[in-house]
């Protein structure tokens, strides 16, 4: 029979070969990324020397051609299309600007009537007053309108009319 001592050192040596074994599988697992690292770095040199540079802007072209740098017409195209777009947005902000201002000037002109209708509401109560007639049977005060408002732009990009849906309900 073998002694107590000899199972507990058959133990620690299993012990120790699995840290090795463990220790082992750890550099494999290290070693196995550092190639990829190295593999993806050396990728990423060789996609950087393929790319072509356009304005400001490195526009990749792919190994396949399936991703070209865009032409110089196409770009100036864009540009005009964006130089139309600020042209219509700063005449629509002019247009606005000038809508508000007749707005403004039609609020005014409201103001105006209203006050010279309270004076002309208030002289004549006063002289109803004069004759006897009770506070409560005087003609209401005139109001004042809602100040207008500007119109709401819609956009032409939604041109949707009341068209039936598929059941063929309004």
């Amino acid at each position: 029979m073998f002694p107590s001592a000899y199972f507990s050192w058959v133990k620690a040596h299993e012990k120790s070969r699995r840290k090795e074994a463990n220790i082992a599988a750890a550099l494999a697992e290290y070693e196995r990324e550092r190639v990829v690292t190295v593999f993806e770095k050396q990728t990423k040199k060789q996609q950087k020397s393929h790319r072509h540079g356009v304005g400001t802007r490195a526009v990749h072209a792919r190994v396949r051609g399936s991703r070209l740098p865009p032409h110089p017409n196409e770009i100036n195209e864009g540009k005009r299309a964006k130089e139309a777009g600020k042209e219509k947005k700063r005449v629509e902000r002019e247009r606005r600007k000038e809508l508000r201002a007749e707005i403004e000037q039609e609020w005014a002109e409201m103001k105006h009537q209203h006050n010279a209708a309270v004076e002309n509401w208030t002289s004549e109560c006063s002289k109803l007053q004069e004759t006897g007639l009770r506070k409560k049977d005087l003609p209401p005060k005139p109001k004042l309108g809602k100040k207008p408002k500007l119109p709401v732009v819609e956009d032409e990009d939604e041109d949707e009319e009341d068209e039936p849906n598929e059941k063929g309900d309004v």
